[in-house]
This record gives C-alpha cells, sequence and structure tokens, in this order.
C-alpha cells in the first residue's frame, strides 16, 4: 500500500479525533538548530483543552504524559510528555533599583517532548519544513495522539486537500465535528467584521489583485526595510482573506445543509480556496514591492514568463526579451522564484531559466537542515529569507542567506535602477 493511500486511510479515522492539529515543523521544533530542549510547539488552547493539568502558573513547568504514535512512519507507541513551560509568568521579579520591579521575560509556550531523539520524525533535522498533522483522541488521563509527518510533496498535497494550505507559521485547529479553522498568532487591525468589508465582498471572493491593493490601503508605507514590509503585508493580507471567508462562508454553514453532498461540496470549495490563494498571494506581494523599490515591469523585471518551453519562472530579471536575445549575457540574468516552503519543492525551479545557473529562491519556511541546506547550495540554489527568519535557521547557515532587501540592492546595482 503506497504511502499516500495509507494518509488517506489515517485521514479518515483521525475523524474521529477530538482535535486536529497541524503545523509545519521549524527548525526550533525539530533538532535542525541544535536547541536545548527539542520538541514540537504546540498551541496553549490545544494543549490545555488535551491536558488541562498543566494549565497553571502556580507551578512552574507543569507536565503531563500520555501515549504517542508516529502513524506516517509505523513508529511504535512510546509516552511522551506534554509540558506548559510557564517561567514568564512564575519568574521572580527583581527590583532593579529605581523602586520598580523588573519586567518578567521568560517562556510561555508548551511543547512536546521525550520523542526519542533524532530517531523521531518529529525531531529529525530533516523533516524541518515537514507538515505535521497531530490527532489529539480524549482527554487525560485517557489522552492519546497519532501524528503523520509527512514525507513529500505528494503526501502534502493530500493533507492540504483535507486541512488546506498551511504556511510556515501558521497553525491548523479542527475540531471534527464543526470544522477547519486556521488560529492566527493574533487578530491585527486587518480582520473586519462583516460589515466593515466593502459591500460585493460579503457575496462573492475579490481578485488577489483587489486584497493587495486593500493591504496597501491599510498599510500605505512604500519606502524602507523590504522584508519587513512583505510580512506585514502578509499577514495583513491573511487577515483580510479569513474576514472575506467568514463574511461568505459562515451564513452558508449557519444554515446548513440539505445532504451530505452539498456540504462536501462546500467543504471542498474552501479548502481549495484557501489552498490556491497562498502562493499567489505571495507573488503579487513581492511584485508590489519590487514597484515600490523603482523596478519597472518590461524593464527591469518580468513576471510570470516563460523561459523555455512550459518553464514559468516567476521573476526574470531584467526581463524576459533580454533572457530570450541570446547576445544579452548570462551573467546578467537573475531569476526569482517564490515559495512559502522550500522543503523538496526548490527542486521544482531547477528546470526553471535554464541560461541562469545560480537561481534564487524566496521562501518563508522556519529551517532547514544542514543535509537540505547542502544540497540546495550543491544546485547553485540561493535562498532569499526574510530578515526576521533567519533566527530559525542554524548559526552556520544564517550567513548564506539573503535578506530581500540586500536581493533587491544586489539586482538594483546590476540593473542600474535608479534611487528612489
Amino acid at each position: 500500500m503506497s504511502n499516500v493511500h495509507r494518509l488517506r486511510r489515517w485521514i479518515e479515522s483521525a475523524a474521529t479525533a477530538r482535535i486536529i492539529f497541524a503545523k509545519r515543523l521549524s527548525g526550533n521544533d525539530t533538532l535542525a538548530n541544535n536547541t536545548h530542549q527539542g520538541g514540537p510547539y504546540v498551541a496553549k488552547p490545544v494543549a490545555f483543552d488535551v491536558s488541562p493539568s498543566v494549565n497553571t502558573i502556580k507551578e512552574k513547568n507543569p507536565k503531563s504524559s500520555f501515549p504517542l504514535t508516529v502513524m506516517s512512519h509505523d513508529m511504535s507507541q512510546r509516552d511522551v510528555v506534554i509540558t506548559y513551560y510557564n517561567n514568564k509568568h512564575t519568574r521572580t521579579p527583581v527590583d532593579n533599583g529605581n523602586g520598580k520591579d523588573e519586567k518578567k521575560t521568560g517562556k510561555d509556550e508548551v511543547r512536546i517532548t521525550r520523542l526519542g531523539g533524532r530517531s523521531s520524525p518529529l525531531l529529525d533535522p530533516d523533516s524541518t519544513g515537514a507538515l505535521a498533522i497531530f490527532a489529539f483522541f480524549g482527554a487525560e488521563p485517557e489522552l492519546r495522539s497519532e501524528v503523520w509527518v509527512c514525507r513529500g510533496p505528494h503526501e502534502e498535497e493530500v493533507a492540504e486537500e483535507w486541512l488546506g494550505n498551511v504556511d510556515p507559521g501558521d497553525t491548523v485547529l479542527s475540531y471534527p465535528e464543526s470544522g477547519v479553522s486556521v488560529i492566527p498568532d493574533k487578530a491585527g487591525k486587518c480582520h473586519f467584521s462583516p460589515d466593515e468589508l466593502p459591500p460585493d465582498w460579503r457575496d462573492a471572493y475579490p481578485s488577489g489583485e483587489d486584497i493587495v491593493a486593500k493591504t496597501l490601503e491599510i498599510l500605505p508605507t512604500t519606502t524602507g526595510d523590504a522584508d519587513k514590509r512583505l510580512l506585514r503585508r502578509r499577514q495583513c493580507e491573511f487577515e483580510i482573506f479569513e474576514s472575506i471567508q467568514e463574511a461568505i462562508e459562515l451564513p452558508r454553514v449557519k444554515a446548513g445543509f440539505d445532504g451530505l453532498e452539498p456540504f462536501l461540496q462546500c467543504a471542498i470549495s474552501i479548502v481549495n480556496r484557501r489552498k490556491s490563494r497562498g502562493g499567489r498571494s505571495l507573488e503579487l506581494q513581492v511584485r508590489q514591492i519590487l514597484l515600490e523599490s523603482g523596478f519597472v515591469e518590461g524593464e527591469h523585471f518580468d513576471h510570470d514568463v516563460t523561459s523555455e518551453g512550459s518553464s514559468r519562472p516567476d521573476f526574470v530579471f531584467p526581463s524576459q526579451d533580454a533572457y530570450q536575445n541570446p547576445r544579452y549575457a548570462d551573467s546578467d540574468l537573475r531569476m526569482l522564484a517564490v515559495k512559502t516552503t522550500c522543503r523538496d519543492r526548490w527542486r521544482q525551479i531547477l528546470t526553471e531559466a535554464n541560461r541562469i545557473s545560480c537561481k534564487h529562491l524566496l521562501t518563508l519556511q522556519r529551517g532547514v537542515s544542514e543535509n537540505q541546506f547542502q544540497q540546495i547550495q550543491e544546485a547553485q540554489v540561493r535562498l532569499v529569507v526574510p530578515k526576521k527568519l533567519h533566527k530559525r535557521y542554524r548559526h552556520s547557515i544564517r550567513p548564506h542567506l539573503l535578506t530581500l532587501e540586500k536581493f533587491l540592492k544586489s539586482l538594483s546595482s546590476l540593473l542600474k535602477v535608479p534611487a528612489r
């Protein structure tokens, strides 16, 4: 039986779980960054629901054990520990000499630990960037968990057909009886009630370009650090999309369905829309930042054009015409691929823009293993990662990462883009 078929069967059984929790493993979840305490972070609402005994600050770092099985890798059940690291709340304030207590610092997070070291797919550095799905059955003292760690794009596609698109940093929480929802880190000024949305957006989804335009209306700053702009707008665009989806879909869900088939069609539509918007949204945000940085489309870059055959790089510099001109020096050509995650997917860009030997890939993935990074370097792929995310990578890898700001400055110098 293929792994994809096994995953589909596991998804059917996971429908009886109390909670489904999914995320992409970061370098701080696995052992990719050699962190002192290896183990995946779990959203506190999930942990406190299935293990209410750890929801306390009356004791330091409360723990609870339960059995966990990694179904994707046929690993035997083992007892693991869920720990609420709460020393941010339990540390004793210190007088700093001016009569005021120092602000408490420290951790306020939940992790699953005692997973068995690098032999566990949840801690294996090469699992960094993988989509991991936790199914929690019951609650303490009867709590148990099954986990699926996706091993490649085919498994991730099946999982995201079910969950919707899961970007790095996102967490997906599902109570199977009531459907899937994404838990943002925090609600921001880009989240709107139905009455606050443009009237047309309450009945039909706007285009990606329209949502980007709305993002710029809320965050109008067009100068300053490109990395910060990209991440702020990415979060804002997501909150806008969630607001639109709630306005359109929630009334339909509350009204109920005449049968199973209409319900399934609605659920599939919601999931597919979430899945399709992710990568396209990031491309549009990058294109906007290029324009704000003085790059002229058709003169300094082209977006979504053909290089060879059916290959369509996300961005070619300075233009498709220059790329197709054999007299234009290969050394003066650049390309930028845009992918929210790069685990396995970085290989997809190797057949794009064959004239360009060193390919640049912008990603939001939070860390890669040293083994993965070595393969990426050997293939002459250079990672472009927003500066804020560099701390998610091992110290040995960080010097080899480009920020978006530095990438744009090198392009500006190469293409002689007028300063703004």
